[in-house]
């Protein structure tokens, strides 16, 4: 009996059914046509029971053991046989299914290469596997360092390049933070009395790096208390009364939570605590750590351990305990209060046959802009912007868009500023001048 094409489901009940996740679906979909499922008037997808009984044919087939091209491919030779796979019940060819990995084979390299092959195909029991014999086989700090730290920085680096997709990153970050979850809910209980609170501060959501940090220190005995993303700072000060830690540690990774950041790390400071940081954002911005009081971890993951460990010991002096205040505090106020009056004129100023963006991605780009713009503000340098728009120069040169695109923007988005606010913008207008774009409109590279 052949089963209904009828579609009747929408992506929740088609993920509540499997058990994948909606980008998964979605990947299989845009990568392999399998399944296609129907669009409502709205253009929602729906799907019928055939396309719910293919996801778990080719669910079955990696729980025997092939990926998912594999299990793709051997549905198509099965339908160009003439054969309905889910009707017929065959059994695998031995050249379908997957060889399996290898668990002498201990080279870092290769252990890279799979668990970046696997995160691309969106292959998490394989995945996890990888991640299993990485840990199995090296020490937590090698692993991080040799296998996870460049297969994320590698994925990020094609997913800049247009190589591949938000969701392939995602999915590789999600890997990695479970398996780590995972480990921190084994780790041996503390020795140590003194306590070490981690977090983020607020807006900021990647949480990997102080998620490893925490999983290190833990299997080192340290009693650490672990706070997660996006962490209100009144929060944090709660947290700092009723457990009275011995240090707290930080993590930014975007130029505008690091100035949430500095809020933070004065309030730990002001309290006589000490406090570190780090991030992906200093790697990127090199002279923005100096801005920022406490004590700053550097990117070498095992050099960080020892200066927390010597934090917490009080075996070094502590340097740059002295909170900064924040800057230009009445400027920051303004731009943000100024959004809603500076989207419409952008919008309504901005070339619509020379800009190729929608509304959506303009208002998105002004509270980008204006989010970087008040954080170096805040952390009193606007040369911080420079590294940001080099960046998405070099993003949107990967992209259909052409970099006269970003010039364009960012001489609408400095004109309209000056048109709202007057003089009281000149410093940032002065900045975008001087160091943005040149006499003939293209933007400056260094």
């Amino acid at each position: 009996m052949a089963i209904s094409n009828k579609p009747r489901y929408n992506l929740n009940l088609i993920v509540q059914e499997t058990g994948l996740k909606a980008d998964t679906i979605r990947a299989w979909e845009r990568r392999y046509h399998l399944p296609l499922p129907a669009r409502s008037d709205g253009g929602h997808r729906l799907y019928s029971d055939h396309d719910l009984s293919t996801i778990k044919w080719l669910l079955a087939r990696q729980k025997e053991g092939m990926r998912i091209s594999q299990a793709v491919n051997y549905w198509e030779d099965l339908v160009n046989s003439g054969i309905d796979p889910l009707i017929d019940k065959h059994q695998l060819r031995p050249a379908d299914t997957l060889v399996q990995i290898d668990e002498n084979d201990d080279t870092l390299e290769s252990l890279q290469k799979k668990w970046i092959e696997y995160c691309i195909e969106f292959d998490e029991p394989h995945a996890d596997q990888v991640l299993s014999l990485a840990f199995a086989q090296f020490s937590l700090e090698t692993a991080f360092s040799s296998v996870i730290l460049p297969s994320l920085n590698q994925i990020g680096q094609l997913w800049y390049a247009g190589a591949a997709t938000v969701q392939q990153e995602h999915f590789m970050s999600e890997i990695a933070i479970k398996k780590i979850q995972t480990l921190i809910t084994a780790a041996p209980n503390p020795v140590h009395t003194k306590r070490i609170l981690i977090g983020c501060p607020p807006d900021e959501q990647h949480t990997i790096a102080i998620l490893m940090l925490t999983l290190l220190l833990k299997h080192r005995g340290w009693d650490v208390l672990y706070l997660g993303a996006n962490v209100p700072i009144y929060q944090l000060g709660q947290m700092i009364e009723n457990v009275k830690p011995d240090l707290v540690i930080m993590n930014s990774s975007r130029l505008y939570t690091s100035a949430s950041m500095l809020r933070m790390l004065n309030l730990v400071l002001k309290n006589h605590i000490p406090a570190a940081f780090g991030g992906e954002v200093f790697n990127q911005i090199p002279n923005l750590a100096a801005g920022l009081p406490g004590t700053y971890l550097g990117n070498d993951l095992q050099k960080s351990i020892t200066i927390i460990e010597d934090l917490v010991k009080r075996h070094i002096p502590r340097e740059n305990n002295d909170p900064h205040p924040p800057q230009d505090q009445e400027l920051v106020k303004l731009l943000n209060k100024i959004r809603p009056e500076l989207d419409n004129v952008i919008w309504a100023t901005l070339p619509p046959t020379q800009i190729p963006y929608n509304t959506i991605e303009i208002y998105e780009a002004n509270q980008n802009l204006i989010q970087d713009i008040s954080a170096a503000l805040t952390l009193g340098d606007l040369s911080y912007l420079k590294y940001n728009l080099d960046w998405l120069s070099g993003l949107i040169s990967t992209r259909k868009f052409k970099d006269e695109s970003l010039t364009g923007y960012l001489i609408t988005f400095s004109t309209a500023l000056a048109d709202i606010l007057g003089p009281q913008a000149n410093q940032i207008i002065t900045w975008f001048e001087n160091n943005i774009y040149t006499n003939n409109g293209a933007v400056k590279h260094e």
